[in-house]
């Protein structure tokens, strides 16, 4: 789990994991406030969650990228990843979400910036295995191979 907040400037690698078991998502990223968050998430291999119902009622992903409705900035940079989501819940493998008035960057998409499917297709072309799923409102910032940081 990553989480990043109010004033906080992060960049996170999540790099060549197995993941198992997890109660919730597998991996779970989220950044609010005025938080800057560039997050690599390459090469992991991520078994869908177990809990089918959880108290919160949300669906259960693999691997979610959930930026909160506030004024942060996310860079994503996913590929090469193995994600089930707990089909029973309605989870994906792949989940990202882009709320107002959040920015979310995503490395190397040249879909449109406003079509969840198009979202949803990167994730899966990007990615060996896994269902996605996106949100989308004011819509995602295309950026180049290399666009979000990387620790110097």
């Amino acid at each position: 789990e990553v989480l990043s907040d109010d004033v906080s400037d992060a960049i996170v690698a999540v790099d060549n994991n197995t993941v198992s078991r997890t109660a919730f998502n597998g991996i779970f990223a989220n950044n609010g406030d005025a938080g800057l968050l560039d997050i690599h998430i390459r090469g992991n291999t991520v078994s869908a969650p177990l809990d089918v119902v959880p108290a919160s009622g949300l669906a259960v992903h693999g691997i979610e990228v959930n930026p909160l409705p506030e004024a942060s900035t996310t860079c994503l940079n996913i590929s090469g990843n193995t994600s089930a989501g707990n089909a029973a819940s309605g989870g994906a493998g792949y989940r990202t979400r882009q709320r107002d008035p959040a920015v979310f960057r995503l490395e190397r998409f040249t879909g449109s910036p406003t079509s969840a499917a198009d979202v949803i297709a990167f994730l899966q072309a990007q990615n060996a295995s896994g269902s996605g799923s996106a949100t989308v409102q004011a819509g995602y910032t295309p950026v180049p191979n290399g666009g979000c940081r990387i620790v110097p």
